[in-house]
């Protein structure tokens, strides 16, 4: 008896410690998209699209069951998604594949994109505002229909982490609408995923009217052969066809179409929620070629729509295919007070200027280039310095002489003083970050490609 009992408490006792480490299994595992651990900062200014995109990608990482979601940093995304000047529109990194878009001009029509975009996409998508005062990236993690509040994870270092309002974000606008009438462009994972977030996903029942029963009855059409109006409506055609889908399928027969019922379809159907497209249009396609560049031609249209044709090669690391260019081109245009620096607008109070033949700017475009800081420094002379933490640039008006990190450096025409604003010849520009310098007569600018 004695013994009987010490077995049955020996019994009980390995039980428990099983138990105990098995639910501590479960527990390191079980992982949410958002628990606070997924999201991250950007490790530093300027890097805010990257770090969405972390985020993004960690996500859909733990939807799709990817181990390894918190190896997708910063460090192991950056040779794959970004160049020096952000970003790239398109990307690939561990079987998931990243696009580009651009929201539609209306804020209702924005909205309603926003709120099907997160519909097909539980990881969430990232939404920029390239313009402004604030130029800022933030991934979109998900909508409240009933309180009418977009929820979002911030990069930012100075915003709270984690899963906060719209309205708490580092953008620019005081409400919400606000700040969705800024957005300019979205990053989004484009293929199609394999599995449904935890409580992503809400069960499709009888009365339901949204476009996930669209796609619902889409599925069953391909799965079962029915005939079912792809309307939108949970209704009762649809609720029967459910039922004969799981019934045939082995499945609980309730006519809810719930997380069981929409993996199984998945597995058996090739329909897809189509990702909606920002602005519907037939693509009016101009044909991109330059003289000076025979290996690379595109077709392009304003929407930001390009494919490239096939009588050439792509490289993606020449400075004059238009992958490269959008992120390593400055751009400066005589007579203009706007530059397009590494895929971004800047707007100043002095235009560039064409000075004996030649090209004029004021510096602090160099400034914004670099992303230093301009100044003046009265000591003897008069002096301008633009410094960062790995260049200082001293410039003294009305004079060919400046230093470079301490090394003499002669402009190849003066420096002068134009509405109290310095301007320096480009080339000394370019000579400073390495950039090659074209001008382009026909439109008036010139265009430097950087290193």
């Amino acid at each position: 008896m004695k013994k009987t009992t010490s077995l049955v408490l020996a019994f009980c006792l390995l039980f428990s410690i099983l138990s105990v480490s098995f639910n501590s299994i479960i527990t390191a595992n079980a992982v949410s998209i958002n628990d606070n651990n997924v999201f991250v900062k950007q490790s530093r200014s300027g890097r805010c699209t990257l770090a969405s995109a972390v985020m993004m990608l960690r996500r859909r990482a733990i939807i799709d069951g990817i181990d390894g979601w918190n190896t997708i940093t910063e460090e192991s995304t950056e040779d794959i998604a970004w160049t020096t000047g952000g970003l790239y529109n398109n990307f690939s990194f561990a079987g998931m594949v990243v696009g580009y878009g651009t929201f539609p001009e209306n804020l209702n029509e924005k909205k309603e994109f926003m709120i099907s975009m997160l519909e097909i996409h539980p990881e969430g998508f990232q939404i920029y505002n390239r313009d402004g005062e604030k130029i800022h990236a933030v991934l979109l993690t998900d909508y409240d229909p009933y309180t009418d509040v977009f929820y979002c994870a911030d990069p930012a270092g100075g915003i709270a982490s984690g899963r906060i309002p719209l309205t708490n974000a580092w953008l620019p606008g005081a409400t919400q609408d606000e700040r969705i009438e800024n957005l300019d462009n979205y990053w989004y994972i484009s293929n199609k995923s394999g599995g449904l977030a935890e409580g992503s996903f809400e069960s499709l029942k009888y009365g339901d009217e949204n476009s996930s029963v669209k796609w619902l009855q889409g599925a069953l059409n391909d799965a079962l052969g029915t005939e079912l109006a792809i309307d939108g409506q949970f209704g009762s055609a649809t609720e029967d066809a459910v039922k004969a889908f799981q019934q045939q399928y082995g499945l609980s027969v309730d006519g809810v179409a719930g997380r069981s019922t929409v993996l199984k379809l998945r597995q058996l159907t090739t329909k897809e929620m189509e990702t909606p497209e920002a602005a519907p249009h037939t693509h009016n396609l101009i044909e991109g070629y330059e003289t000076a560049h025979p290996h690379k031609g595109y077709y392009f249209c304003e929407c930001g729509y390009t494919v490239y044709n096939d009588k050439t090669t792509v490289y993606d690391d020449c400075k004059r295919c238009k992958t490269y260019a959008k992120s390593n081109r400055i751009t400066l245009k005589i007579g203009e007070n706007s530059a397009m620096i590494y895929g971004k607008t800047y707007h100043y109070d002095v235009a560039p200027q064409i000075v004996d033949e030649r090209t004029m700017i004021p510096v602090r475009f160099l400034g914004e280039i670099l992303d230093a800081n301009v100044g003046w420094v009265s000591n003897m002379s008069d002096m301008v310095v633009v410094s960062n933490d790995d260049t200082r640039v001293a410039i003294y008006p009305n004079s060919n002489i400046s230093y470079v990190n301490g090394n003499l450096v002669m402009l190849d025409a003066p420096s002068y003083i134009y509405n109290d604003r310095l301007f320096v010849p480009v080339r000394f520009v370019a000579e400073i970050i390495g950039a090659e310098v074209e001008w382009d007569s026909e439109n008036m600018q010139v265009v430097l490609y950087a290193e």
